[in-house]
């Protein structure tokens, strides 16, 4: 049965135990931002997009596959299709079958910590970060997000290719929206940038973890699990408590372009993710993707810093959510009412 309503959030929380992995952004946020995005939808605009999904090539397979019993199937389908990029990173993956770009999630914009570096250093960490926009692999998220959008509300377009484009649009606008998926940490420590927080770490319960994986468990919910409850069953009440905690107001949810979001996560990465109380974080560092520095050298977060993280990303989701309702509504309108 789904879970009504009318519960008060709070009585149900005790059904919940601490246990299992994080999967935060990358998997629960996702689908989180997917309900509080489609539940802001009239029947008819659900119906046309539920229609457009139906077509896509993996919707046996994946967008309508393991639904829990307590789940409407609709549902199901759009949170699914909020994580099908990421899935798609591990069974469709080969360039062949056109499914899965992994430098579309993000895009390095440069944060410079310089203080007590050398003049020649600076420069050189000046001109790396110059650099950013001819390496593809400093992210394309700017570039490719517009074009999704504009393949999912072309009518014109084969559907399937249509429901593809759909499930960008739910991820991406849920990836631009965590502080670490704009950014990248030039100091002299990470001279060619820290690649989002991803070579950038801190103690995370008791072991080195990097910044990046940190931000994107942030939101609180990613290692609860219940006996008695579904996948979906905690997403629905992750998504009525974040909604009856953080109110958006119309100005923000009417900031509408990717290039905006951008900008506030790159101001919360600088303010909020690589510092703390105006003073920088203090971190370890590597110069690989999957290394990872010795337990002893690596600092412990600053009291404080956890909640004040979670609180902000749960709030960038909900933000998620509601900019992605109206991105949802352009898809299905007509194409005159959509440029207007």
């Amino acid at each position: 049965m789904r879970l009504r309503k009318s519960v008060p959030v709070v009585a149900l929380l005790g059904a919940l135990l601490v246990a299992g992995p994080m999967f935060a952004f990358h998997e629960r946020g996702h689908m989180a931002i997917a309900l509080i995005a489609y539940r802001q939808l009239d029947d008819a605009t659900k119906l046309q997009l539920q229609a457009i999904l139906k077509t896509h090539p993996h919707y046996g397979e994946f967008l309508a596959k393991g639904k829990p019993a307590d789940a409407p199937l609709d549902e199901w389908v759009v949170m699914q299709a909020s994580i099908w990029p990421d899935w798609v990173k591990k069974e469709h993956r080969t360039p062949e079958e056109g499914f899965n770009f992994p430098n579309h999630h993000y895009v390095n914009i440069p944060i410079m910590r310089t203080d007590g570096v050398a003049e020649d250093t600076v420069k050189q960490l000046q001109q790396n970060a110059l650099n950013l926009p001819n390496d593809p692999s400093s992210g394309r998220i700017l570039i490719e997000y517009p074009k999704w959008l504009a393949q999912a509300r072309d009518p014109s377009l084969e559907p399937a290719k249509r429901a593809v484009a759909i499930c960008w649009v739910f991820h991406l606008v849920g990836d631009i929206h965590q502080p670490l998926h704009a950014a990248t940490l030039f100091s002299r420590n990470t001279p060619k940038g820290d690649l989002g927080g991803n070579l950038s770490f801190i103690q995370w319960k008791s072991k080195p973890q990097n910044l990046h994986f940190i931000w994107d468990a942030m939101v609180g919910w990613g290692d609860l699990e219940s006996p008695t409850m579904s996948q979906f069953a905690i997403v629905d009440l992750m998504t009525r408590d974040l909604l009856s905690r953080y109110p958006v107001t119309p100005e923000e949810r009417a900031v509408a372009t990717i290039d905006l979001w951008a900008k506030e996560s790159n101001a919360i990465a600088t303010n909020d993710a690589y510092a703390f109380n105006g003073r920088p974080l203090d971190m370890s560092f590597t110069s690989r993707m999957g290394d990872k520095p010795a337990t002893q050298v690596t600092p412990d977060l600053p009291d404080g810093y956890g909640p004040h993280a979670r609180k902000i990303a749960e709030r960038r989701v909900v933000l998620a959510g509601h900019r992605l309702s109206d991105r949802l509504r352009e898809i299905a309108a007509p194409p005159a009412a959509a440029q207007k």
